[in-house]
């Protein structure tokens, strides 16, 4: 979403963080626990929740789906350089292909599980169990 000056008044007052606009069709989060991914595609039905999905939770599709080889591969790499063993990561999915967005080592995951199914903390209680990384 394009923004003006007008959009910007009292920007001073608390600290933001800036991203390129990357026109998308929809969004994915990937949740990795050990050396298991599961991914599932975001889809937004309202105009609010096209531009920031957490805005509006009542209007979101969602779907089980296969990342690129090439994306899992780099994740793969990140999880590995960063010495993490679990990790919520966004991207963002359009024309050009998959964008990642950020990871983040605490990101939440039970929503997904509810809705679909994949048993994501039993996948964390397992590595946990079994004390391993992978």
């Amino acid at each position: 979403m394009r923004q003006t000056s007008d959009d910007l008044r009292g920007i001073e007052q608390t600290t933001h963080l800036f991203q390129r606009w990357i026109d998308k069709t929809h969004e994915a989060r990937m949740i990795v626990v050990g050396d298991q991914f599961t991914t599932v595609a975001i889809h937004a039905t309202s105009a609010t929740g096209y531009v920031d999905w957490r805005t509006d939770y009542d209007n979101l599709r969602y779907e089980l789906i296969e990342p690129p080889e090439h994306v899992v591969a780099g994740v793969r790499g990140l999880m590995k350089d960063m010495g993490l063993v679990y990790g919520a990561l966004d991207f963002v999915i359009g024309a050009n292909g998959w964008t990642f967005l950020e990871v983040n080592a605490g990101g939440q995951y039970g929503w997904l599980e509810d809705v679909t199914g994949v048993p994501i903390t039993a996948q964390l209680a397992d590595l946990l169990a079994r004390g391993t990384t992978s």
